[in-house]
């Protein structure tokens, strides 16, 4: 993950992201390499890859949806949702500059 926070008023935060997420799953219905001792199926593991890169405007104290990143797979659908949030504290805001 890289983000790049920029202040571009005294209320407002302009941000570069650069987000990735992998992660793996074993669908229910996946394909079967195998058999357990006991007889159940051992599936065949998915792995898969968000990736958001965005530029957006956040208000001081306030959040919003980046993105909402569909992917879909063989086995049916993921869905994540990114909220970003940014505050702008220091002596340069409380002076008004």
């Amino acid at each position: 993950m890289a983000a790049t926070a920029r202040v571009k008023d005294e209320k407002t935060v302009v941000l570069d992201l650069n987000i990735q997420h992998s992660r793996s799953h074993v669908p229910e219905d996946g394909v079967v390499l195998g058999q357990e001792e006991n007889g159940a199926p051992i599936r065949a593991t998915e792995f898969f890859q968000d990736v958001l890169r965005s530029k957006l405007s956040v208000s001081s104290g306030q959040a919003v949806a980046a993105r909402d990143v569909q992917t879909n797979l063989k086995s049916g659908r993921s869905r994540t949702t990114v909220i970003v949030t940014a505050r702008i504290v220091g002596p340069e805001v409380e002076q008004g500059k």
